[in-house]
């Protein structure tokens, strides 16, 4: 019985979590103009995307600066990279590609499997569900999606 408790355990923590697209319209209030955000969460962090740049944001600060990172796209091969943060430490920018680019990526993939490495912190691992994406990004209504 110990058994079947720790399997569905490891089961439940190794099954991404069901995609939950949220696409919000505002208007910026400097500019005026409307702005479309589509985001998915894997805590303890959200993908977020909108026409000029995916990036993913943290529930709390996590580093400032640098931030060693890997991620992978489906079963694409895994690509290690040293992200900029923000200045408030919650916000990496992940892609050297094109906005569009990275979106189109982002809108074919079912998968995105993230893992950073926090100085003095334990490794961190995120797995976006991205089913669904292609609709999110499309009702951004960006230039070529």
């Amino acid at each position: 019985m110990r058994a079947i408790g720790l399997c569905t355990a490891l089961l439940i923590i190794s099954t991404p979590a069901l995609a939950a697209w949220n696409v919000t319209h505002f208007t910026d209030r400097m500019t005026d103009k409307s702005v479309a955000v589509a985001t998915v969460s894997a805590p303890p962090g959200t993908l977020r995307v909108t026409c000029s740049g995916p990036d993913i944001i943290f529930d709390s600060p996590i580093a400032f600066g640098h931030i060693g990172m890997n991620y992978r796209f489906d079963t694409d091969e895994m690509v290690p990279r040293i992200v900029p943060m923000a200045s408030d430490g919650r916000t990496a920018w992940v892609w050297l590609s094109s906005a569009l680019e990275t979106r189109q990526r982002i809108a074919r993939a079912k998968r995105l499997r993230v893992e950073i490495f926090p100085v003095g912190l334990p490794r961190v691992f995120m797995d976006f569900d991205l089913t669904g994406a292609n609709e999110a990004i499309k009702a951004l209504g960006c230039q070529g999606h």
